[in-house]
């Protein structure tokens, strides 16, 4: 039904699979378009994906369709907007594809980390937290976690992940990148 603006707060993006397992997509930010609504806009295609705001919630305006299309057609800066929006994010999701193609588990961990906010010196998160953002099991993140704390990268505890190295944790996740 329209194209969503984020004014405030964030979005998390995701798909479930068939299984009922989720994995994000991407997040949109204050200030972004969320692309797949740009998308199914432009090609009158429904909505293939689910979302959630972020813990602090998510303010938003949603352009109709029908608006959105005459604002593509005569305003040059949203169009440039909305086709910037589009650009980036491909590039975006051609990293991911990439990235679940031929990083192991261990080293998307590790980025997921390092692009974390730090609150405090800690990723407030969880194993199945981690386990969405990436699209696979907790018990895989546990065990890749585990590594990582038996090489001082990390330490762990309830809902929270302690970057104790973070050049070490640096290496893991360029590891096989080059």
């Amino acid at each position: 039904g329209g194209v969503y603006l984020l004014i405030a707060g964030s979005l998390r993006v995701f798909y479930v699979s068939a299984d009922g397992r989720e994995a994000t997509l991407y997040r949109v930010e204050s200030g972004g378009a969320c692309v797949l609504s740009l998308t199914a806009t432009f090609s009158h295609e429904p909505y293939p994906a689910w979302v959630n705001a972020g813990p602090g919630g998510a303010d938003f305006v949603r352009v109709p369709s029908a608006i959105f299309h005459r604002l593509v057609d005569g305003e040059t800066a949203f169009r440039q907007f909305a086709f910037a929006s589009l650009s980036g994010r491909v590039l975006d999701l051609m990293r991911t594809l990439e990235e679940l193609g031929s990083a192991r588990v261990e080293q998307r961990v590790a980025r997921y980390l390092l692009r974390q906010d730090v609150v405090d010196g800690f990723v407030r998160t969880t194993q199945s937290g981690i386990a969405s953002e990436l699209g696979t099991a907790r018990e895989v993140v546990f065990r890749a976690l585990r590594s990582l704390v038996e090489r001082r990268l990390v330490q762990t505890g309830r809902m929270r992940v302690r970057i104790v190295d973070r050049r070490g944790l640096e290496v893991v996740a360029d590891s096989g990148s080059r």
